[in-house]
């Protein structure tokens, strides 16, 4: 719960500083935006590098979490758990590349 309440309060505490940050043009507001977008950042590559490497170690262990996850009878086909590991690395990378773009823009 109090984590909840943290990630729901946080965004909102950011978006206000940044609205006040650009109509009054005080940079140093929004400096919360470059503190979220790194550990937003390095928590997507993380999980990239965590999902990968499980994978490349317990193949069948991550094909069975696969299988519990989605409510599945038995374990998904060796092609469907790569397609799912494949889709979610790249998507964990793809946000990591969007949250570089991000900061690239905002303290260009």
């Amino acid at each position: 719960m109090r984590s909840t309440l943290t990630w729901l309060v946080v965004p909102i505490c950011v978006v206000i500083l940044g609205v006040y940050a650009i109509a009054s043009k005080r940079h140093k507001y929004l400096y919360p935006f470059l503190i979220i977008t790194i550990v937003q950042q390095l928590v997507c590559m993380l999980m990239a590098t965590i999902v990968l490497l499980f994978s490349l170690v317990s193949f069948d262990t991550m094909r069975q979490i696969i299988g519990h996850s989605l409510d599945l009878a038995a374990p998904p086909s060796k092609s469907f758990s790569l397609a799912i590991i494949g889709g979610t690395v790249a998507v964990c990378l793809l946000l990591s590349f969007v949250y570089v773009w991000q900061a690239v823009i905002i303290y260009r």
